[in-house]
């Protein structure tokens, strides 16, 4: 039964793994993908400029070598029309890079909002408070009791210290109690065998020397849990000011589970749309000008979120390392590999791919790398 128990339980947490892991080569994937949209982009719009470029310079020369007063109003009113026209489309170029920045921006969000979801999981599905207590306390252990109950003085013997229910339920009363028990019975009413006091040994020496650390682990991971709602929370915000400036007006938690991406993508082309037409509108360049700032300010409060998120997984890596190096520093766990409770080896284990998880699969791309730079600023627009 327990073999089949372990297939199942590591069965989960490989197929966890590959899809925290999925998500860190999406992030790659996106990044990648916004690049070479932007790229595409600029040589599309180069291959328009060198056609403008080369129409100027035929303009140029006939306008130095004609006379005719006539044929060169002509030509200075269509030079100065091309080149009117080539600054408003470059304006709906930069807007079309903006749009691709923008989205990308709102991609980035919805894969980390998928990550502190998948975060929030595996938090409560870290052991419970009650677990914990189970695997600290040597009341909880079956054969812990058993001795117990033969360590009890018969009804011949004189009466001990009994001590009462409230004392019984104290893990260190408990153990205490068990051990003076073994200690000052005589021999011939002990009635213990030697593998009862091996388990007795290790039952006592487990929960006594781990009881601590394991409430630490609880307490500590609870913390991370709730620093976990704080930024899910914090994303939520992000998300309604990323889309407050085209209109968009629903909370990512919606977005996400009714899946209204294509809705917001809408919202954003028809805000990309009335920009191009005020580039066409030279009276109205200033409401541009605002809504250009309010397309590109989002992608400032994106970075900052990025590093309050990458502090938040470093602090949990940091933790999670710890929580290992705790459990595994019992020192007896080969002389009571035995008596060891099985919810200890899968916490071991639990933690042992949480840590994998953290250095990998939560984190997002290195925000101080080129790629991020050169999409989420646009480092590389004009080059």
């Amino acid at each position: 039964m327990i073999k089949y128990f372990l297939i199942a339980f590591f069965s989960f947490f490989i197929v966890d793994v590959s899809i925290a892991r999925s998500n860190g080569s999406r992030m790659d994937s996106l990044l990648n993908r916004a690049l070479l949209e932007i790229e595409q982009l600029e040589l599309r719009w180069k291959s328009q400029e060198e056609a403008l470029q080369d129409e100027l310079y035929k303009i140029e020369s006939k306008i130095k070598t004609t006379s005719d007063a006539n044929v060169l109003i002509t030509l200075v009113l269509k030079r100065d029309s091309i080149k009117d026209h080539w600054e408003r489309q470059n304006l709906v170029r930069t807007n079309e890079i903006r749009k691709i920045r923008y989205l990308k921006g709102v991609q980035i969000i919805n894969l980390l909002y998928q990550k502190t979801l998948a975060l929030d999981h595996h938090f409560s599905s870290v052991a419970t408070l009650s677990e914990i207590h189970r695997m600290s306390n040597p009341n909880e252990y079956p054969e812990f009791v058993r001795i117990q109950d033969r360590l009890k003085p018969s009804k011949r013997s004189k009466p001990g210290f009994d001590p009462q229910p409230i004392l019984q339920s104290n893990v260190y009363t408990s153990v205490i109690y068990s051990l003076v028990e073994a200690f000052i019975q005589p021999k011939k009413e002990k009635n213990l065998t030697e593998q009862n006091s091996v388990d007795l040994s290790c039952i006592i020496d487990f929960t006594s020397r781990m009881h601590q650390d394991l409430k630490n682990i609880y307490y500590e991971t609870f913390y991370l849990k709730r620093s976990n709602a704080i930024i899910s929370q914090d994303m939520e915000q992000l998300f309604l000011d990323f889309t407050r400036p085209i209109g968009f007006e629903t909370s990512l938690y919606l977005c996400y589970t009714n899946d209204l991406w294509e809705e917001l993508q809408t919202k954003l082309n028809d805000y990309v749309d009335n920009m191009h037409q005020l580039a066409k509108e030279q009276s109205l360049s200033s409401k541009l000008d605002r809504m250009q700032i309010e397309l590109d300010f989002p992608i400032d409060r994106l970075m900052q979120f990025l590093y309050s998120y990458n502090s938040f997984i470093e602090e949990g890596t940091r933790f999670y390392e710890k929580f290992g190096s705790m459990l595994d520093d019992y020192q007896n766990k080969k002389q009571c590999e035995n008596q060891v409770p099985l919810s200890y080896l899968k916490l071991k284990d639990q933690i042992r791919i949480a840590v994998e998880k953290f250095r990998t699969a939560y984190r997002p791309v290195e925000i101080n790398g080129s790629k991020y730079k050169e999409l989420l600023y646009g480092l590389n627009e004009f080059d």
